[in-house]
Order: C-alpha cells, then structure tokens, then sequence
C-alpha cells in the first residue's frame, strides 16, 4: 500500500512523498540458528547464523530468550531498514577457555514487532592443544587489602603476558617459573574500588586474552537507613527491621539491640541477612522504641552503629491510634555505583509495622515469582522484580516493578553514567573496567596528526631511517598514512605493529612461532604450539630454536613452509607431490610393497607369518628420512624375492594368484591421461596401504601422511582439482626431483 503525504509549511503545500506500509499479522519463523564451526579449536572467534522466513533484527543470549532482556543484537538491530532474512553476528570467545560447551537463545522480531519462536545455537571449544589459561588470580573476588600480585599461570610454554587497564597498555609481567608458564605483576597503592585488567598472553602464535576482575574494599560499610515502622498496635509479634547499606562487598553480619526510651537494652543478637525479625518481649505500652543497628561486610570491615528512628507502642484495643485500614506501600532505592550491576533494595512503607512479606525478580514479568528473599537485588539486565507486602492490620499489597539495566554491547559494563566509555564492543571481546578492549585503549591514546598511531608512540620511534613525526600524518611525504606504511617490510602496517606492540622500523623483533627467540636468529621459525618447551635455547647450537622433531640426523630441516615466497602456495599440495616424487625415486617400490604385504595377511601352512625383517628402531638411529627408509625396504625386499621360487608353497596359503599393481612410474608415463588422473590412481593405492605403511615413519611422517588423508576429505575427491593447478605443481615436482639427485651426485 502506498500513500501519498503533502506537508504544510508557512500556509504553503509542499511535494508529495510516496511512503510504502506493509501489513504483517503473522509472526516470524527462524528457520534455522546455528554456528560455524561448530567445534572451535583455534582463533578467538565463532561466527552465528540466523535464517527467518520473514525480514527481521534479533537478538541473542546465553541465559535468557525474554526479549527485552537479552544482552546482544545481531548486526542491523538498530537500523529498522536494514531488516533481512538472513543474519550473521560474530562472537568473541571469552578467555579462560580450556573445553567447553556454549548455547545461546535466538529471537528475532519483524517490523510489525511480533516474535519470532525461540531457537538454540551450540557449539564446542577445545583449547586444549592450543593452550590455555590454567589459573587467573585474583578474580572476581573482593580483597581488603592495597596491594595486589596479578598471578597467570598457562597450560603450554609462554613468550610473554601483559596486561592493559585504561590508558597502561602492554604492561610486561615477570617469567617466575623461568620456563614460560607461570608469570606474576606486583600492584602497589590501589584505591578502593573496581578493577578489571585485559590479560593477554602469547602461546605460540597464538594471542590468549581473558579478563581479571576483582574489587578492592578497605572502608567499612556504612547504614543509609534503618526501616522498622512508626508504631505497632501488636507489641506480642515481632517487628520488622530491614537494614540499607552502601558497601561493595556482600554478604553483610548484623548485630542489632533492641531498646526503650531509657536506653535499656531488651532484646539484641547478630543475624547474616536482611531483613529480619526481632521477638518483642517487655515493651511498654506508650513508649517510644528504637533499634541499633552496626553491619560487618564480608572481608571483616565493621561499620558505625546506626540508630532507627523508633517506633511507638500502643495496645491493640486502643482504637484511635490502631484503626489502620490503610494500605501498605513498596519503596525502593537504586544504587549505580558499580559499573558491573544495579543494586536494588526495597522496604515497607506504612503508618503502622509493616513489611515485605515474599520478594521475588525474573527477566519477564510473567516468570516473576516472590519468595523469600535477602537484600539488595542485583541486576545486570533488564529485570522484573515481584512483592508482597503487608501491615500488621492486615492491609497488602503486591505488584511488579520493571528495572531497566542497559548494556547494549552485552561486555557486562553497564550503560550506567560514565561506566561503558565503549558502546559498541563486539560479543564477547575482553575488555577493562570502561569497558573498552585492548585496541580501543591504545586508539583512544593522543594522536595530534590523527594517523592511528599515538603521539607517544611516534616519538617513541621516530628516526631520520623511519620517518614518524607525531604532527604529519604523513611523515615522509609519499601519500601514504603514517600508520599504514610498513616500513620493516615484515608485512605488518605500523599501525598494526603498534597494536602488537612491536617495532615498526625493524622486522628483527618479530617471532612468529613464539618460542622467544626472534626470527632473525631462529632456526625453526614455525616450532609447532605443543613442541615450544623443547626448543633449543643455546644460542651458538645451530639447531638455536628447534624443537627435537624439527631436527634430523644431517642437522635442522626448515619446513616447507618457512621457505615459500609471499603468495606461493606450498601446502598442502606441495606436500602430496613431495611424496610422489619420492616414490618415483624409489622406482617401483610401492608395487613391490604392496606384493609383500598381500602375502602378510594370513599364517604359512607351517603356523608361520612370513614378512620383512625390519628394524625401525635402528632405522630411526640413523635418521632415515622417508626416500631413504623407502630404499632400505626395495634392496631387503629384492633379496627375498630371489627366494620367490623357494617359498611357492609358502605364498600358496595367501589365497590365491598375485595381485598385480602398476609401478608408480608406470602410472605417471601414461599417455592420454589427464595429470589429475594420474595423481588420483597414486593418491588411491597410496591410501590403500595407510595402516601398512604408518607404523615405520616418525612422527613428523605420520602427520603429513595425515594431512593427505585430511587432503582427499576435504576436497572429496582428488581429480576435482583443475588441472592447470595440476600441470604447475607438476613442474615443481620436477625440479624437487632434479635438484634432489643432484645432491645426491655430490
């Protein structure tokens, strides 16, 4: 439907705009929610998919699917035009990660505000490879004291951890253990208050990030206010107390005594909670009575003795001052001093004794239910907090009270005052107390010439060979920012150095596998993850910053992967003609392997297995690589096959004639066929014979047999790969080849 709307201005008519309305009276369907990948191993991340049947925005939620509550939105909430069938959000995982299972509720709503079903999103992480962090402390406790020591401990070997808390970005910890896995920060003078520290740390090239929360509360707590009534007409029952106090630390103790306008003490004892009751017993009728009050919080500060403001004692049969037919009412206080939760406390107000009877709070107002309850609420969402309340005349009350508790970001910062100095923080991203993460620190830093990189980081750095004058943003005059340059040529840009906090003049800080030693020094510059705590680390080794796998018995063997040119791809297809060209060199063997192995896989007619007398442990003494093991195989397999004659009988029990398979170069000379063929009928005798082959390599053989393995799932099959892709690689494999028995020749 389209209308036409005229508008008036001045008396005067001004054009028509056409604006188009949509009736909508059915609700959205989400047609399917889910994450990808499903099982994260590596990366800080996880991507989140929604597909409606309808155009819609959503929402997302680890704990709640009440739409009003739920912490994060999908990219377009805010735009009512941007609504689309299909949403995607990206979701930063949190620190502290070792193996876990996360489900999060999706609702979405269309433009007409209906609500969709709700949906589930699951997905796993297992860091366990990666490495983790196996202890934070302090977190998310209290603390009564000024000093603090920030302690990290990590499940693999660490090159470094820092911390950034508002403007102190990368601050170093100390290496304690001196191997890389317990590091330790000495905090001296902290205020009263609460902290929140990015702690991130390098495994391998892996950056671990997490958050380390803790409060610090060194005052005693202080009592706003003490409700216990303005009279009681039944001095039998007992009165009501509840006690408001401001202190960050929970739970509080009470210690309470009841007394008369004299001073004598009637009643007293120590409660854990508020509110609480108090038996009456002596009082005297026309007397005023009051309470003292004095709170302990739960790191052992006491605070102040407070004193109620009393209330009167009249009998019940005194009808003037006890005919209450008024109904009891819900008071409540706010309390947004911390940035974390809004804290909440309620009390009754009545000319008579009254109280909160039940209290309860739900993310919807239908799911609040009121029970017992202890004082203050704690909201970080959107909440509904239920009560009944009621007067010793029997007068009630109950109802409902919405609490609005904003954090758009869902970063557990509250939009309260000054608290989230960064609204738009991505899901699940760590981040310090002002709710900013470790980049929007460093890029709120002062940058005079507004390059993105800090002023102080520019002088910092700034030499006649690395032009960074903090007042151009383009200091050497090339038309290019400051911050995107890249003046090592290490393929980082300035800017980015700067957020890893490494030198932007000089590539010789880089350590790309992590392992401490530099890249400039280090042997083995892709050390994997598990292996770093084995490195080498004497300097003068010419093995300096290798792991023992990296490591043959001619010296260090770089990895294919060290030594591709930029834009070159080498894995993993570099790795399966590798291997083809071996078994060219080997010239037949994987034939005559095969034939052997055949007649392996039953007893001789003597109760005998016949195989090939092999030594693996004596092999891998020597530090065969594979083409050597593979011509140690072809001269013993030879030798036994001179015998063929005299074992006939023996191969007879094998169950028949001989299984003839082409030679591997046989194969590869076909005319007529296509590379992809060729390399597919090797790739599938190869495969034939994995659990044959397996148990005579090392372990660096293993995984490249496996990652072929992972190569034909993954691609399905392996002549799907186009040809000419086939036709380059093989020309690569022919120099391997070539160069191969040229250093054989010498």
């Amino acid at each position: 439907m389209k209308i036409s709307i005229l508008t008036l201005q001045y008396g005067l008519l001004g054009p028509s705009q056409k604006v188009t309305l949509q009736y909508d009276s059915t609700a959205p369907y989400i047609l399917q929610a889910y994450a990808k990948p499903v099982v994260v191993t590596s990366g800080n991340a996880v991507d989140l998919f929604v597909e409606t049947d309808d155009k819609t925005f959503c929402k997302y939620d680890e704990i709640t699917d009440a739409w009003d509550s739920m912490a994060y939105l999908f990219p377009g909430f805010e735009q009512i035009k941007n609504l689309s069938k299909s949403h995607k959000a990206t979701l930063t995982l949190p620190g502290g990660i070792k193996k876990q299972n996360f489900s999060y509720f999706v609702v979405c709503e269309n433009g007409a505000r209906d609500l969709s079903n709700s949906s589930m999103i699951k997905f796993s992480v297992d860091f366990t490879l990666k490495g983790y962090f196996t202890v934070l402390w302090p977190n998310d406790i209290h603390l009564n004291q000024k000093e603090v020591t920030l302690h990290a401990e990590l499940s693999k070997y660490t090159s470094w951890c820092k911390y950034t808390f508002g403007n102190e970005t990368d601050i170093p910890f100390e290496d304690v253990s001196g191997e890389g896995l317990i590091f330790e920060k000495e905090l001296t003078n902290l205020k009263d208050g609460e902290y929140q520290y990015i702690i991130k740390c390098k495994v391998g090239p892996e950056i671990l990030q997490d958050e380390l929360s803790f409060v610090i509360d060194t005052s005693a707590p202080i009592i706003n206010s003490i409700e216990d009534g303005n009279k009681t007409c039944f001095p039998e029952d007992p009165v009501h107390v509840a006690v408001e106090v401001n202190d960050s630390s929970t739970p509080f103790s009470y210690s309470y005594q009841l007394k008369n306008s004299k001073g004598i003490v009637i009643a007293s004892g120590n409660v854990s909670s508020s509110p609480f009751d108090i038996k009456m017993e002596n009082l005297t009728i026309g007397d005023k009575h009051s309470i003292e009050v004095s709170v302990t919080d739960g790191l052992g500060n006491v605070g102040a003795i407070k004193k109620s403001d009393g209330f009167l004692v009249f009998s019940s049969n005194d009808t003037k001052n006890c005919d209450d037919k008024q109904v009891p009412k819900m008071n409540y206080t706010e309390d947004s001093s911390s940035c974390k939760a809004l804290k909440v406390n309620i009390k009754c107000q009545d000319n008579s004794k009254c109280k909160v009877d039940q209290a309860g709070w739900a993310y919807t107002s239908s799911e609040c239910k009121s029970g017992n309850y202890s004082t203050p609420f704690q909201f970080n969402k959107t909440s509904y907090l239920c009560y009944f309340i009621a007067d010793e005349a029997g007068n009630t009350n109950a109802g409902t009270v919405p609490f609005t508790v904003e954090d758009k970001d869902g970063d557990k910062i509250l939009d309260i005052g000054s608290c989230d100095k960064c609204l738009d923080t991505l899901a699940g991203a760590s981040v310090d107390i002002t709710g900013c993460t470790d980049k929007d620190n460093k890029d709120n830093k002062p940058d005079e010439d507004k390059d993105k990189l800090p002023d102080s980081f520019e002088i910092l750095y700034n030499s006649d060979n690395c032009l960074l004058d903090k007042n151009k943003a383009d200091s050497d005059g090339n038309k290019i920012l400051d911050g995107q340059e890249d003046y090592d040529k290490d393929g980082m840009t300035n800017y980015e150095e700067y957020l890893d906090s490494t030198d932007p003049c000089s590539a010789d800080e880089k350590d790309t596998d992590g392992d401490g030693i530099l890249d400039k020094d280090d042997k083995c510059k892709k050390t994997p993850a598990s292996e770093i705590k084995n490195v080498i680390k004497t300097k003068s080794d010419k093995n300096y910053g290798c792991a023992p796998s990296e490591i043959t018995s001619v010296g260090t063997t770089p990895s294919v992967e060290d030594e591709k040119k930029p834009g070159e791809e080498v894995f993993p297809w570099g790795w399966v003609f590798i291997i083809f060209g071996l078994l060219m060199i080997g010239g037949g063997i994987g034939h005559l392997y095969y034939y052997q192995q055949q007649r392996r896989k039953a007893p001789s007619k003597t109760g005998r297995a016949f195989f090939i007398e092999e030594k693996p442990k004596a092999a891998a003494k020597q530090g065969f690589n594979l083409g050597e093991k593979f011509k140690l195989f072809e001269r013993r397999t030879t030798e036994k096959l001179k015998k063929k004659e005299e074992r006939s009988q023996v191969f007879e029990a094998f169950g028949g004639e001989e299984k003839h398979i082409p030679h591997v170069e046989k194969i590869l000379a076909k005319e007529g066929v296509s590379p992809i063929k060729k390399v597919a009928q090797i790739f599938q005798k190869y495969t034939e014979n994995k659990e044959e082959i397996q148990p005579a390599l090392s372990s660096k053989e293993k995984d490249v047999f496996e990652q072929l393995v992972d190569l034909s799932e993954r691609h399905g099959q392996v002549k799907n790969i186009p040809e000419k892709q086939a036709k380059d690689i093989f020309k690569k494999l022919d120099k391997i080849v070539k160069t191969r028995h040229k250093g054989k020749k010498k």
